[in-house]
């Protein structure tokens, strides 16, 4: 599943402008997949940067997962998933 993000991508520096909000909102929700529904914010975040291999943490960068991160939660509450 990862490999499949980053062939998508097709480099090994991603820029968010390239990467689309489907590979976002997949990783975002591998990262509470493997991290849980009860994380952080802050690291689920940082677990699906690194699941898509995103080293600079920059204002566009964190606004696009926030964004997804955003998606995902009301995805999650609309499927009856409790979130803390």
């Amino acid at each position: 599943m990862v490999a499949e993000f980053r062939d998508a991508l097709g480099t090994a520096h991603p820029n968010i402008d390239q990467t689309p909000p489907a590979a976002v909102d997949a990783a975002l929700a591998l990262a509470y997949a493997r991290l849980g529904v009860k994380a952080a914010d802050p690291a689920v975040l940082e677990a699906a940067q690194d699941i898509l291999g995103f080293r600079r943490r920059g204002v566009k960068v964190l606004r696009a997962f926030k964004e997804s991160m955003l998606r995902s939660k009301k995805k999650m509450r609309g499927s009856g998933v409790k979130i803390t």
